[in-house]
């Protein structure tokens, strides 16, 4: 039975973390001179590297060229034929896709603009300049414009928010006539 305790009694104990570096007082820091050490050896390494990637593209095309080559040696035009019409195939779906997107794109670009001289105007450019055009058009048509008069009762705005002062002095006598005061120099009552 004391064997089942002790065991039982261990396999509850939680397992504390060694304290070990923290009674060390040892810093986390890494000094600056290592660290400008290892980024350095790290940027060598990517230069490296982008060396090595492009030697391996060069030997690549190059080995691409000497097979094509020895087959036009061989004879074998019609492996060279199958071969450049599988990929024409391959650039021919891409092209294909992209005119489709280019269609796409230029049909709903014009279909945001709504003035017919705008249209006239965007038929002829590319698409590029079609979609600065478009954001140019947009953006001054977008802006909102409140015919509204304030909802409060005190007019504002230019003249109490009346077309004219005759208007404003009309309806709001002595609103006009406050605002005549502060924005009119010289004015006498």
């Amino acid at each position: 039975m004391s064997e089942n305790n002790t065991t039982q009694t261990e396999a509850n104990q939680v397992n504390q973390p060694s304290t070990e570096a923290s009674q060390n007082n040892v810093s986390d820091a890494i000094p600056k001179s290592r660290f400008d050490e290892v980024n350095t050896q790290k940027n060598d390494y990517k230069s490296q590297v982008t060396d090595l990637q492009s030697q391996l593209d060069k030997f690549r095309a190059d080995q691409e060229s000497a097979r094509q080559k020895q087959l036009e040696k061989n004879g074998e035009y019609k492996t060279l034929l199958e071969e450049a019409n599988a990929k024409l195939e391959k650039s021919s779906v891409v092209v294909k896709e992209y005119e489709e997107y280019k269609s796409n794109k230029r049909n709903s670009l014009m279909e945001t603009l709504t003035e017919d001289t705008d249209k006239s105007i965007a038929e002829g450019l590319s698409l590029d300049k079609l979609e600065l055009y478009v954001n140019k058009v947009t953006k001054v048509n977008s802006v909102p414009t409140n015919t509204n008069r304030a909802t409060s009762n005190a007019p504002q705005g230019d003249f109490g928010g009346y077309d004219s002062i005759q208007e404003f002095a009309m309806r709001d006598p002595k609103g006009a006539e406050k605002y005549l005061e502060q924005n009119v120099q010289g004015y006498i009552k």
